[in-house]
């Protein structure tokens, strides 16, 4: 990354948190002073977008960049699939797992519902005002979150999934490898929730062992292991929405409190397929040529062939990419200079401007300064003279007369420029480079002398 790369990449972490944290504590205390639940739900809906707005501020208003993050709904359809559905597959395979070791864990009382909903009131009883038994519960809760839950929690979840998947982890990726800038992401993501896990219970409540710090610590192995399989889903497919599903659906299916139980378990297994196949799908033979896949990383550093322009009002020049070909170009004054899709630079007004080039996903960029140059005022017309030798200064002649085989040294007065002599009829006189001019044969033909932009003439007769 580039110096001004890494500051965004600063500034990005400082508005994720920043505002997020702000936003978590108001909320908490919000529940805690006032037991307003509705504005605690409502602030923490709001806060899981500040990723999302972290990421806009620094790649279109730090960067003058586009955000590169995959808003094209594209992928394979059982990438699509296992994001929707595999969260509920996962936990129901692990709840089997755990209650076959652990029967005596397994609760149909409904105890986890009491708790769910404040503890006020005893099982039969909340049972009876809900009108579900506690299987019934169960089952309802877990139609919904594989069904119509996913698709509503995808838009909160993209808030955050375009800040960590989108922006952050390619970044972190590129910088520490693959398995350590997961596990990097994972912690900085749990770590993101600590406050509301410190002052309300966030999912494990506020009384257990060990609290508070091994639940902030056990989150933080639980986001590794979501963080894992959500950038996995968002490599293979190169679509934010997949992870953003995903997200929702491990959300909504979480509202099932003995999900909370086994939620640790569903994840490991997860973690442990994901660390053995991540790194292998890119090599898979496409299976559905109706869905657009993403081109593979690039496999060479983004580069330009050249890193300064230096152009002239209206001139233009054409920048060659290395190291990827889905690329976008963009301008940070379009005034000065604009360039197209195959990187063609035209100059506009005098003035400074950067052409950034930056891969599809965005996880690499290159740019080059353009120099546009203040035009110099063109000098003043200068009157020209054309006469020869014979004559004095500032006599011009319109015609002149020589004899076969003999030569005339012409000039040109009222310049110091270089002069272009050219002769109509080579055949009758001819005229070298410092105007000497040669009678060849008889006949009449013209005599030009050119200065920039400014021409004088006359007849040469040949007798």
């Amino acid at each position: 990354m580039s110096i001004k790369e890494k500051q965004g990449f600063g500034l990005y972490f400082l508005f994720a948190f920043g505002l997020a944290w702000l936003l978590q504590v108001y909320a908490s205390l919000l529940l805690i002073r006032d037991g307003n639940a509705t504005a605690y739900q409502a602030l923490l809906a709001v806060s899981m977008f500040c990723p999302l707005a972290a990421t806009l501020l620094v790649k279109k208003v730090f960067l003058h960049q586009p955000t590169g993050i995959g808003w094209k709904v594209q992928g394979k359809r059982r990438y699509w699939l296992a994001a929707w559905f595999g969260p509920a597959v996962f936990t129901v395979l692990a709840a089997v797992l755990y209650f076959a070791v652990f029967p005596s864990r397994l609760d149909l009382s409904g105890s986890w519902l009491v708790t769910a909903y404040g503890g006020e009131m005893d099982a039969a009883t909340l049972r009876s005002q809900l009108g579900v038994s506690s299987a019934s519960y169960i089952l309802e809760t877990g139609l919904v979150a594989i069904t119509l839950a996913p698709a509503i929690n995808m838009f909160f979840a993209l808030g955050e999934e375009a800040g960590w998947r989108g922006y952050m982890m390619p970044r972190l990726k590129e910088r520490f490898g693959l398995l350590n800038g997961r596990m990097l992401g994972g912690v900085i993501w749990g770590v993101w929730h600590w406050p509301i896990m410190l002052l309300t219970g966030y999912e494990y409540g506020t009384h257990y062992l060990g609290a508070p710090v091994l639940g902030l610590v056990v989150w933080c192995v639980v986001c590794f292991a979501l963080n894992t399989l959500l950038d996995w889903l968002y490599e293979k497919t190169g679509c934010i929405w997949v992870p953003a599903a995903a997200h929702g659906a491990f959300n909504a299916i979480a509202s099932i409190a003995q999900v909370l139980m086994v939620l640790v378990v569903v994840l490991a297994a997860v973690l442990v397929g994901v660390l053995l196949f991540g790194g292998k799908g890119n090599a898979e033979k496409p299976d559905d040529p109706a869905v657009v896949e993403p081109d593979p990383a690039p496999t060479t550093p983004l580069t330009l062939d050249q890193t300064t322009l230096n152009l002239n009002q209206a001139e233009t020049a054409t920048l060659t990419v290395t190291g990827a070909e889905d690329v976008l170009w963009t301008s940070s004054d379009t005034n000065v200079a604009t360039v197209d899709d195959t990187g063609l630079v035209t100059a506009g007004i005098p003035g400074t401007a950067t052409i950034t080039v930056t891969t599809a996903d965005g996880s690499q960029s290159a740019a080059c300064t353009v120099n546009v140059a203040t035009p110099l005022p063109e000098p003043p017309k200068e009157e020209l003279g054309l006469r020869s030798i014979y004559q004095n200064k500032g006599e011009t002649i319109s015609e002149f007369s020589a004899k076969v085989g003999s030569t005339v040294q012409m000039r040109v007065d009222g310049t110091e420029q270089t002069i272009t002599w050219t002769i109509e009829d080579t055949k009758i006189a001819t005229v070298d480079a410092n105007g000497l001019v040669t009678a060849v044969a008889k006949g009449k033909t013209i005599l030009k002398a050119t200065v920039g932009d400014q021409s004088v003439s006359c007849f040469v007769i040949v007798n």
